[in-house]
């Protein structure tokens, strides 16, 4: 996949958000809770805004 970011930076946040794994075909780490809240703090210091959907809306 090819994505093409302006301004340059995200693959840092990537970088310190990520977690390296076995191989390409190892399934995902589960997502808990402190990772959401990691992912969400460093996001700020990248400039990177994540909205999360709200449970309660209705469409």
């Amino acid at each position: 996949m090819l994505c093409w970011t302006t301004p340059a930076g995200i693959e840092k946040f990537f970088a310190e958000v990520g977690t390296k794994v076995a191989g390409p075909l190892a399934p995902p780490l589960p997502i808990t809770p402190e990772l959401i809240e990691e992912m969400l703090a460093t996001a700020h210091k990248y400039g990177i805004q994540i909205l999360i959907p709200n449970a309660d809306a209705s469409s």
